[in-house]
């Protein structure tokens, strides 16, 4: 049985050291999601600076040049106690020092660190699964960090992304059986390593015919014929030059790839755990993980060979024992820890052993390779109760109108329930993350390119410089060089001038309240005060409305930006203006193009043609939403990048061709993070664009709308009421109708699986068309609605 009771799961998004990455914790007990939550690890260049510096001087410490080819080596000699102390050692207590400072620390990352410190008691048997492709993540030494530590009953194991969502251990033998191969045994002693194998395995284990310096074919032969449970391989080996590699003898080196289907047959057949007791075999690690190995140890540096053979004997001690198996991952911490005494000698020796699982598999122990003998219980036949007269009598069929009513009821009793969640706000997050799925999967099918309608200037980090905040007036920029830039974007015929750029104080020059007051193209942005915001002041000189915008807007329950607030019954201190900057924009530019817009009760028009419905409260998957205003929902362009870039210096140099300023919008904002915000967008799986500066956001607000208007890009307009309810009473019905229709349980299970695509699919094509509609509920109602006839029909 597995010791393990719970299991920490923490996903780390594509990302860098310099950008940060996405977060994601699951904490599951009994295959009970007990916590999803997500949050951010913030960039941290000093880490990354610490980490290859310790990794250089690492790895500067020993020969590494052997007949012309780089080896992992395993046979080193000790470091000097000078060398250690001014290279390796400090820098390893730095690393150390600075990633308990990012845990502990990081404000993004408090969520995350509350969540563990809450759900989680030192007393808990606990498996960490550390989900990354990045490799600086990989070689962190996650056992150490406190936010680990503080769990004794526990154990850190990384994962790659999963291959498989069925892993079982099947084929199981009354022995533990051990495949051990000893490879190049250039200047190190692997002999210890089989004594060890003999002398500490118990005698629940078999060691296999011993692979000693052989060929890839004896290899392969013993893996496809002999059925291991566990791989054992004592050598070199090397990550370097793209691929893992495992040497058999001083000229030969195996890849994985080599031994593929060999090592699937053996997966296949029982093959659990494989320990490459030899140098630098991450990337070994990521091949098997390819051919979804459950568990795989392997080393992460070179490794000193008396510390390797230390190392299978700390681990055999806690993990192959009949008595008190401890699970694999407490084994490997075990064994780790006991390395600690050899660090003086051999800095960060016991960082080098990591475990790879996958993490669908649960934790192994020891008992988990064996078959679990016992005495089966010998079932006697029992007379029969029915007599060759009654064995032909059936039970009259239900009539159709039987079957009608049951069909019938419960459909309206699913859809009631479905309901009643959905009024709840418990599938809404779902649907939000679906309408999330369809927008980024457009891309597969549609890449728009640039916006040719905008063009963005970006005040970025550098244009700003080492200015004072105070010079700047809390600006961006200086006062004369906005009024240079409006007045340059004007002679080179911008259509509109759209600044994001703030400023509300009196002190401005006189050129720029000129520009304010008198420039016919541009259009500023100010911000009404809400509860959380006192709000930001329009420019003093600027005396017409039309001229002027609000930036505010709503984000969703997961503080992502799907929505944009394009007008309000009134305007509210200080910033009293009706309409948004993006709509302001967008109007000003559609006006030039004859184009006018109008609100008509809850409509957005032009002429006759609805260019957009206003957002309710409940529209499509929202629930109980703050919908206050116009709002409509955001379509976000399906492309890399918006529009064409240049910064403001460009634009102050004349370095712009002026054939991409004449008859566009211009949008002016900073893209500085000591000025402006980051936006989450609803890219998935896209650090660079999921955060985005409040440029880009707006860009993709005026974008939609000037499309809209000019009939080339439809707005996105949410499915009513009415239309959602017949859309989940159809799909339930269809999926009991399913359960009425004659088949084996294989074919019931086919029939729903082409319900859920066809609804996800639908859905999508939707989308391309411009509508929303529900997602989540309805392929709910065809699971609950379907099981809980199903039930029914069992019963009876």
């Amino acid at each position: 049985m597995n010791d393990i009771h719970k299991q920490v799961i923490l996903r780390f998004g594509y990302g860098s050291f310099e950008q940060g990455f996405d977060v994601n914790l699951r904490i599951i007990t009994d295959e009970k999601t007990l916590v999803d939550r997500d949050g951010f690890l913030p960039e941290n260049l000093a880490l990354l600076h610490t980490y290859n510096q310790l990794l250089q001087s690492y790895q500067d410490q020993f020969r590494w040049n052997y007949n012309g080819y780089y080896r992992g080596f395993r046979a080193l000699e000790a470091i000097s106690i000078e060398t250690t102390n001014i290279s390796v050692r400090d820098s390893a207590d730095e690393l150390i020092a600075q990633f308990n400072l990012l845990l502990d620390q990081s404000l993004a990352f408090q969520p995350i660190r509350e969540a563990l410190l809450h759900h989680l008691s030192p007393s808990d048997s606990i498996r960490f699964v550390i989900r990354t492709v990045d490799p600086v993540l990989q070689w962190l030494p996650w056992h150490l960090c406190n936010l680990f530590q503080r769990y004794p009953q526990s154990g850190a194991t990384l994962s790659l992304p999963p291959k498989s969502h069925s892993l079982t251990f099947q084929n199981l033998k009354s022995k533990v059986r051990v495949l051990p191969i000893l490879g190049d045994s250039t200047n190190i002693n692997i002999d210890a390593d089989l004594i060890l194998l003999r002398e500490q395995l118990p005698q629940s284990a078999e060691i296999l015919d011993t692979k000693i310096a052989t060929s890839l074919a004896a290899i392969g032969e013993a893996l496809w014929q002999q059925n291991p449970d566990i791989l054992f391989f004592a050598g070199h080996s090397s990550s370097r030059g793209g691929q893992g590699l495992f040497y058999i003898n001083e000229q030969e080196g195996i890849a994985i790839a080599d031994l593929k289907f060999a090592l699937k047959k053996a997966i296949g057949n029982g093959l659990k755990l494989a320990i490459f007791n030899s140098c630098d075999g991450l990337k070994l690690a990521q091949d098997l993980a390819d051919l979804n190995l459950p568990a795989i140890i392997v080393m992460r540096e070179r490794i000193p060979d008396e510390a390797a053979q230390k190392f299978l004997e700390y681990f055999l001690a806690a993990f192959a024992n009949d008595d008190t198996p401890k699970p694999l991952t407490q084994a490997v911490r075990e064994a780790q820890e006991r390395l600690q005494h050899y660090e003086q000698q051999f800095p960060c020796v016991s960082w080098l052993p990591v475990l790879f699982q996958q993490s669908e598999a649960k934790d192994l122990t020891w008992a988990d390779l064996r078959l679990k003998v016992t005495t089966p219980a010998v079932s006697q036949p029992q007379p029969s109760s029915v007599s060759p007269a009654n064995s032909r009598v059936q039970r009259p069929r239900k009539s159709l109108f039987s079957q009608a009513w049951k069909a019938t009821t419960t459909t309206l009793l699913t859809v009631g329930a479905v309901l009643g969640i959905q009024a709840l706000g418990w599938l809404e997050i779902w649907e939000l993350r679906t309408l999330d799925q369809w927008l980024n999967q457009r891309l597969w099918f549609i890449n728009e390119g640039y916006d040719d309608n905008l063009l963005l200037v970006e005040v970025t980090n550098t244009d700003i410089g080492d200015r004072d905040l105070k010079a700047l007036q809390n600006a961006s920029v200086l006062p004369e060089e906005l009024a240079q830039a409006f007045q340059m974007l004007s002679e080179q015929g911008a259509e509109i001038i759209a600044s994001l750029i703030y400023r509300q104080t009196e002190e401005d020059n006189l050129q720029l309240n000129a520009q304010f007051a008198e420039n016919s193209k541009l259009v500023n942005v100010c911000a009404y005060a809400t509860s959380k915001h006192k709000g930001i002041h329009a420019p003093p000189a600027i005396n017409n409305s039309a001229h002027l915008g609000f930036n505010n807007s709503f984000s969703d329950r997961d503080n992502t930006s799907r929505r944009d607030l394009i007008r309000l019954n009134k305007g509210y201190l200080p910033c009293e203006t009706t309409n948004s900057f993006s709509f302001q924009t967008a109007q000003r530019y559609l006006a030039s193009q004859g184009i006018n817009l109008e609100f008509q009760g809850n409509q957005l028009k032009h002429q006759q043609r609805i260019l957009a419905q206003q957002l309710r409260p409940d529209s499509s998957g929202y629930r109980n939403i703050n919908a206050d205003g116009f709002q409509v929902l955001v379509n976000y362009r399906m492309t890399r990048s918006i529009a064409a870039r240049f910064t403001f210096s460009e634009l102050l140099n004349g370095d712009i061709p002026e054939h991409l300023i004449r008859g566009r919008i211009v949008l002016l904002g900073t893209t500085d993070p000591t000025f402006d915000a980051r936006w989450r967008l609803p890219y998935q799986g896209d650090r660079e664009r999921s955060y985005s500066s409040g440029v880009e956001v707006m860009a993709h607000r005026i974008s939609q709308l000037v499309q809209a208007g000019l009939n080339q890009r439809p707005l996105l307009q949410p499915v009513n009421t009415a239309v959602n309810f017949l859309w989940l009473l159809l799909w339930t019905s269809l999926g009991i109708v399913t359960m009425c229709i004659p088949g084996s349980s294989f074919q019931r299970f086919q029939r729903l699986g082409v319900l859920v695509f066809l609804i996800y699919g639908l859905g999508f094509v939707m989308l391309i068309q411009g509508f929303w509609i529900i997602c989540v509920a309805p392929i709910l109602g065809v699971l609950v609605g379907s099981a809980s006839f199903a039930l029914q029909q069992k019963r009876k």
